[in-house]
């Protein structure tokens, strides 16, 4: 009897805890990613990893707590006004950017990337990337732009489980290095398919709803006109509403739709976060202290602009190295503040630098962990 009893409730939440997985993700909440001023902490493992993406269709709880990353970066998003490949991508009004440098076997390295997009619909238009490395006395540069034609957009909205679509994406790159230019044009061929949903766990312990998207391109590159090299990849997605994601490209052309398969893995911990203006209405530029101070791992800054101007809020260890590009655009009077996690950064001094216009002040700040 108990048995009996008990059975219909269990079904109906386990058949509830189903449907509330089978998210819906909307077009306005893919753009709202677009927005100046937003930031993404981004990480990624460079070392091929065996890792479990569950089963097609509902009831999935992956895990993905044990994630330990290789690469730490943060993509900025930030108004194309003043980057290097404005002109070349005047169509685009929004512009994420981000920065990677390295040290390896004596070569130290910057490579930064400039992606253009359009705010209204998310399509990607172009990017261009400067790449600088240093060996010695010896110092070499190369600048790569790409354009995509027409603008490429992934996804179809709504996205939702068990939907199915493919999209075709031509590109055009051009690499300019000290040996000279070359031009290379990139075919691809995408078919993606929203095979399975549930929970996915992140490093930070939080869970999400989430959907996951199953990846096959075809690519074929061409010089001077010509075919020179076909190749297919299949990846795989998880994404949650909010922003939150997992990415993996896996090994084989063919891989299992279920169990542990191999690949290299990258992620997104956190969702939007944003500078907030309060309602206040200031006198005077300042940058003020934060709180708390010293602080682990987060703490606010608070600075106010008493008329319009372009701000810059950065964050630099003692080294006087930019560990953070918080804030780069323009920004109404008002006053603002600013939720600063320092979880990737070790212990110590920084220094977070304010410059509105001709204003620039800084302020020393602890972590402690």
């Amino acid at each position: 009897m108990k048995t009996k009893l008990y059975t219909p409730i269990i079904l109906i939440l386990f058949i509830t805890s189903l449907i509330s997985a089978q998210i819906t993700i909307t077009q306005s909440n893919f753009t709202s990613v677009y927005k100046i001023g937003n930031n993404f902490k981004n990480f990624g493992d460079t070392l091929v990893t065996s890792i479990d993406i569950g089963n097609t269709g509902g009831g999935n709880a992956w895990d993905f707590s044990g994630l330990i990353p290789q690469i730490t970066f943060e993509t900025n998003y930030i108004s194309p006004a003043g980057t290097p490949f404005e002109s070349t991508f005047s169509a685009a009004d929004v512009v994420n950017y981000f920065i990677f440098t390295y040290d390896s076997s004596g070569t130290m390295g910057t490579s930064e990337t400039w992606n253009y997009f359009s705010s209204s619909d998310g399509t990607t238009i172009g990017s261009g990337t400067i790449n600088t490395s240093t060996n010695g006395s010896s110092v070499d540069s190369s600048t790569s732009v790409t354009k995509h034609f027409p603008p490429f957009l992934e996804f179809d909205f709504p996205i939702e489980a068990n939907k199915n679509w493919s999209k075709k994406d031509s590109s055009e790159t051009m690499l300019n290095t000290s040996g000279g230019s070359f031009t290379t044009v990139v075919t691809t061929d995408y078919n993606i398919t929203v095979d399975a949903w549930g929970t996915m766990k992140l490093p930070s312990g939080n869970s999400y709803d989430a959907l996951r998207l199953r990846e096959q391109s075809v690519s074929t590159t061409y010089f001077l006109g010509l075919p020179v090299f076909t190749s297919t990849s299949v990846d795989y997605f998880f994404i949650a509403k909010t922003g939150e994601s997992v990415s993996i490209s896996t090994e084989s052309e063919n891989p299992p739709s279920s169990g542990v398969i191999s690949g290299t893995v990258g992620w997104s911990e956190n969702s939007i976060t944003s500078v907030e203006k309060l309602d206040a209405l200031p006198k005077e530029f300042a940058l003020y202290q934060n709180y708390p101070n010293p602080f682990n791992p987060s703490t606010t800054l608070r600075y106010s602009i008493p008329k319009e101007s372009v701000v810059k809020l950065k964050i630099y260890n003692l080294l006087g190295k930019e560990v953070a590009s918080l804030v780069n655009n323009s920004q109404p009077a008002g006053v603002y503040k600013y939720s600063f996690d320092g979880s990737n950064l070790s212990s110590g001094i920084y220094f977070i630098y304010l410059q509105a216009g001709d204003f620039v002040q800084t302020r020393k700040m602890t972590l402690l962990k």
